[in-house]
């Protein structure tokens, strides 16, 4: 998407249960960022373009030196820079992260924005289906791992000279 859009950067956040957004991967000028921003709080962070893009739906604005220095404390670039923020949702229409994408200010003048936003949104879709995929993969092995430690303890309970086998097991595996 960064290619498409003339970016020379992006970022996915990721929505966290408790409300807040995570960085997931942060990248500019074809190099990952490994120190990635900070966690966004949307209590706090009211006015940052990654929490008003799930309010407002997709939007482009200019993000000031002021505003990389506040936000992204760790990131070289200084120079005010073009940001589209678009929110990723699920087919329930929940956010489950925000694709941010930033380029210089000028970089468009000759294309036209509203067709590179459009289909940004579009792509985001499947990114959207592709995160919500793998968050629900996620959980169900928890659930497996969850009900197999549910049935090794009714079998530990059930015998008085077995108790505590499924418990021994894995530890002298190990």
């Amino acid at each position: 998407m960064i290619r498409v859009a003339s970016a020379r950067g992006g970022i996915i956040y990721l929505a966290e249960p408790e409300g807040g957004f995570k960085c997931a991967l942060a990248r500019w000028d074809d190099q990952v960022i490994e120190q990635g921003p900070p966690d966004l709080d949307a209590a706090r962070d009211r006015d940052h373009p990654v929490i008003r893009a799930t309010a407002e739906g997709a939007l482009t604005c200019l993000m000031t030196s002021a505003d990389l220095a506040r936000w992204y404390p760790v990131f070289e670039h200084r120079e005010p820079l073009a940001t589209l923020a678009v929110p990723l949702r699920n087919r329930q229409s929940e956010v489950v992260g925000v694709l941010m994408l930033s380029q210089d200010p000028e970089a468009l003048k000759g294309a036209d924005e509203h067709d590179v936003r459009v289909l940004v949104e579009a792509v985001s879709g499947t990114a959207a289906v592709a995160i919500e995929t793998q968050r629900l993969i996620l959980e169900q092995k928890h659930m497996l791992e969850s009900f197999i430690e549910l049935v090794a303890g009714a079998i530990d309970r059930k015998s008085p000279y077995t108790g505590g086998h499924c418990q021994r097991v894995p530890e002298l595996t190990k």
